[in-house]
C-alpha cells in the first residue's frame, strides 16, 4: 500500500506540473486581439444589409 501511495503522489505532482504548462499557453491568447478587429469589419457588413432592407421598404 505504501508503494501505491507514493505512485499517487507522483501522479498528482505531474498533473500540477501539466497545469502550470497550460497557464503558459494562455499568454498566446493575446494574439487573438487581432481577430477582434476582424469582427468589427463584419459589423460594417451587417450595416450594409440594413441599408438593403431600407431599399425594400421604398420599393
Amino acid at each position: 500500500n505504501g508503494k501505491k501511495w507514493k505512485e499517487r503522489e507522483e501522479r498528482e505532482e505531474r498533473k500540477k506540473k501539466k497545469k502550470k504548462k497550460k497557464k503558459k499557453k494562455k499568454k498566446k491568447k493575446k494574439k487573438k486581439k487581432k481577430k477582434k478587429k476582424m469582427k468589427k469589419k463584419k459589423k460594417k457588413k451587417k450595416k450594409k444589409k440594413k441599408k438593403k432592407g431600407g431599399q425594400k421598404w421604398n420599393e
